[in-house]
């Protein structure tokens, strides 16, 4: 059970963000087909052989995460992992296409993690600094919500 989307990345670093929404504590459900693009000259950028195309991400604690993407037959595919989705809030991202010592980076984007009803899966940050909620039905129609 996947949702699967395609990402175009612009290898211009002057290009404006897009944002990127992502549910939080969804773990390899996100799926992208990723495209680099140059807009300079209008031509996209095939991954070879030899080449590995790595995305990261730093989250709003200053925490950072990598995924190496899966590259077949020159069709990148990016699946976020738990890490990538354990933080709620906006990361600031990139991929990266490398091979030997060179580095091409796309221009950023933003990942939106969009907090997640139980917000402290994993580990994950979220408004309640990990708390969980507690909710008890007494048989008659009245709920009590506790904070522990």
């Amino acid at each position: 059970m996947t949702f699967e989307r395609t990402l175009n990345l612009d290898l211009n670093p002057e290009a404006k963000m897009q944002t990127v929404k992502v549910k939080q504590s969804d773990t390899g459900s996100n799926v992208f087909t990723v495209q680099f693009i140059n807009t300079v000259d209008d031509s996209t950028v095939t991954v070879t052989s030899g080449q590995t195309v790595k995305f990261r991400c730093l989250k709003p604690s200053g925490a950072s995460c990598s995924v190496e993407c899966t590259v077949d037959d020159g069709t990148i595919t990016l699946t976020l992992d738990a890490a990538s989705t354990a933080e709620s809030g906006l990361c600031r991202a990139d991929l990266t296409i490398e091979e030997n010592d060179v580095v091409l980076s796309s221009a950023p984007f933003w990942l939106e993690v969009v907090q997640s009803a139980i917000s402290n899966y994993a580990g994950g940050k979220s408004g309640g600094g990990g708390s969980s909620i507690v909710c008890e039905d007494d048989g008659d129609g009245n709920i009590t919500i506790e904070y522990a």
